[in-house]
């Protein structure tokens, strides 16, 4: 006999009535990492890596900075637990410049055609590599459980396009795969316990584990750094208020998430930037060692 299977009517909530703070929930929810890559691949990236959030500057402050490494962008967040509304959007336009981003994202709960026609302008309006979402939050109820959607109302015309092209040709990004790859070869050489041989990468970061905590390695036209994040499975409240306690412990130790370097990609820089990479890391390691032991959560050693 076969049995028929049941099925729980799928329900669509505002996210109100899901977050009741947008700082204090709605924005910890976002920035957890497979809520960043799903963000991600609804706007057509593999994926985005947080930078920090609450980012101040001056009067202003932006909720998300994040990082698109496969094209080497900043990506600035703005998300609303309400419908989108003209002050967040001169924020956005402040934002912009204040914080250097070249990519622009608005998540809100809906979107009048006012402000999807402002988007659609500049979009219109604006030369790469500029771009402008406007993405929709989608919550749904089934049963017992919640399921979240992100829905993308506005992008660029050529977006798609352009990011599946560089995926499958290279396009002008050949010359940085092989450019990072030289770089992360250098670094494998001089410390093969931070990254093995082989495969080298040929994006711009290179992520290992400390702890519960995900550092990911990043190489830019300006220097290099690293980016903490949750790793998977650690995404939980208490697993993000361990990692801003990671990131109030090296800011109250003076150690810096980035080292600026002119001429970045000059094969000559490399040895020395690697160097510093390397000496951050260890730094990174000491601190979130000290803290997990403080905290009595597990210490693991550094790995891919």
């Amino acid at each position: 006999m076969v049995t028929t299977p049941g099925f729980a009517e799928l329900v669509e909530v505002s996210p109100s009535d899901v977050w009741q703070n947008e700082h204090q929930q709605f924005t910890p929810w976002m920035i957890q990492q497979t809520n960043l890559d799903k963000l991600a691949h609804a706007i057509g990236l593999p994926t985005i890596m947080l930078v920090d959030r609450e980012v101040q500057q001056g009067n202003l402050r932006a909720d998300i900075i994040a990082h698109a490494p496969q094209k080497d962008l900043t990506v600035l967040i703005e998300n609303q637990l309400f419908p989108a509304d003209f002050e967040h959007f001169g924020r956005l336009m402040a934002y912009l410049e204040a914080f250097k981003a070249q990519v622009v994202v608005w998540v809100a709960a809906s979107f009048g055609q006012e402000h999807l026609a402002a988007f659609r302008w500049l979009n219109e309006n604006t030369n790469e590599p500029f771009s402008f979402f406007a993405v929709q939050l989608k919550v749904f109820r089934i049963g017992d459980s919640m399921a979240t959607q992100f829905e993308v109302l506005e992008r660029p015309n050529e977006w798609t396009h352009q990011v599946r092209a560089m995926q499958e040709t290279g396009g002008a990004m050949t010359g940085l795969r092989k450019v990072r790859n030289g770089f992360w070869s250098i670094y494998a050489h001089r410390y093969p316990d931070d990254l093995p041989l082989p495969p080298l990468p040929t994006s711009a970061s290179y992520s290992v584990s400390i702890g519960n905590v995900s550092a990911a390695l990043n190489l830019s036209v300006d220097g290099v750094g690293i980016y903490l994040t949750n790793r998977d499975g650690y995404e939980g409240i208490e697993g993000q208020q361990f990692l801003e306690a990671c990131q109030a412990a090296l800011n109250d130790r003076g150690i810096k998430s980035w080292d600026t370097f002119t001429d970045a990609y000059r094969e000559e820089n490399w040895p020395k930037m690697a160097d510093q990479l390397h000496q951050k890391l260890l730094q990174h390691q000491e601190v979130i060692d000290a803290l997990a032991a403080e905290s009595d959560q597990p210490v693991f050693e550094a790995e891919s």
